[in-house]
C-alpha cells in the first residue's frame, strides 16, 4: 500500500463514572500501537497511523477541563503520559458529548480525521438539557459558557446537539464515527450518532468486565486497521490474534 496516515481520534467520557475506562486505555495503549504494526508489517502495508484521545465532561466543570486532549501521536509514549494525568471530572446525566465533537471539528478543519471513536455510558446532551446545564452548572452560569472562547471553540461553544455537530464534520469532509456504548441508557443516543456519519457503527462495549481491556483492545485496533485497509486487515487481525498472546 501507499505511505498515506490514518488519523484516529479517541473520544472518551472523563466524567467520573470513567475511572475504568481511562485506566485501562493507559494500560493498553502500547498494546494499540504495537498490535496494529504487527498486522501491517505481516500485510506488507507501509501505512502509518496517528491517534488522538480526548476527554469530554460536562457544564459542571471549567472550559479548560470540559474537554482535554493529548497532541497527535504515531507512538504510545506521549498519550501514556497524557492518560496518567488525564482525571475524571465532572458529570450530569446526559454528558457534553457536543463538545467533544466540537473539538473534533476544529481538528477535522486544520488537518483531516479519518475516523473518530466515541465511548462513554451516558447519551448526549438535548438543547434542553445544555441550556439548564449551561445556567446551573457554573458558577459564572451561562453568560462564562457564551463567553468562553477556546480553541476547540474559537467563536463560542454553540447550543448545538451532538448530532448537528457531526453534520457539520461531514460538511468539511465525510467521517465515520464509530460509537460505544458501555450502558444501556446510552444506544439510542449512540446509535442516532453513527447513522449520521456514513460508515459509523454502534456496539456495546463492556470495558467494566473480566476481559474489559482484550474487548477494548480489540474494537480500537480493528477500527485503526480497517481505516487503512478497510475488512481485510480487521480479518487479518482476527486472524493473527493467537500468535498476539504468546
Amino acid at each position: 500500500g501507499g505511505s498515506t496516515t490514518s488519523r484516529t481520534l479517541m473520544l472518551i467520557d472523563v466524567t467520573y463514572s470513567m475511572n475504568s475506562l481511562i485506566e485501562k486505555t493507559k494500560s493498553c495503549i502500547g498494546t494499540f500501537f504495537d498490535r496494529c504494526q504487527k498486522v501491517l508489517d505481516a500485510e506488507n502495508i507501509a501505512s502509518g497511523f496517528a491517534l488522538q484521545i480526548a476527554g469530554y465532561s460536562n457544564y459542571n466543570v471549567d472550559v479548560e477541563r470540559i474537554v482535554e486532549a493529548s497532541t497527535w501521536e504515531a507512538k504510545p509514549h506521549n498519550l501514556a503520559q497524557f492518560l496518567g494525568q488525564l482525571k475524571t471530572r465532572g458529570g450530569w446525566g446526559e454528558e457534553a458529548i457536543e463538545c467533544g465533537l466540537m473539538h473534533a471539528l476544529a481538528e477535522h478543519k486544520s488537518c483531516p480525521i479519518d475516523q473518530i471513536i466515541l465511548i462513554g455510558d451516558a447519551s448526549a446532551n438535548s438543547l434542553s438539557d445544555m441550556a439548564h446545564k449551561r445556567k446551573g452548572g457554573h458558577h459564572g452560569g451561562e453568560r462564562y459558557w457564551s463567553s468562553a472562547r477556546p480553541s476547540w471553540a474559537p467563536s463560542g461553544i454553540a447550543q448545538k446537539e451532538a448530532v448537528q455537530v457531526l453534520n457539520d464534520i461531514q460538511q468539511v469532509k465525510p467521517v465515520p464515527v464509530h460509537c460505544y456504548h458501555m450502558h444501556d441508557r446510552a444506544v439510542e443516543s449512540f446509535e442516532k450518532m453513527a447513522a449520521v456519519t456514513g460508515g459509523g457503527s454502534a456496539q456495546r462495549l463492556d470495558v467494566n468486565s473480566a476481559s474489559g481491556a482484550q474487548v477494548l483492545t480489540d474494537a480500537v485496533c480493528k477500527q485503526i486497521l480497517s481505516s487503512l485497509g478497510g475488512q481485510a486487515l480487521a480479518d487479518a487481525y482476527e486472524r493473527m490474534k493467537p500468535s498476539f498472546s504468546r
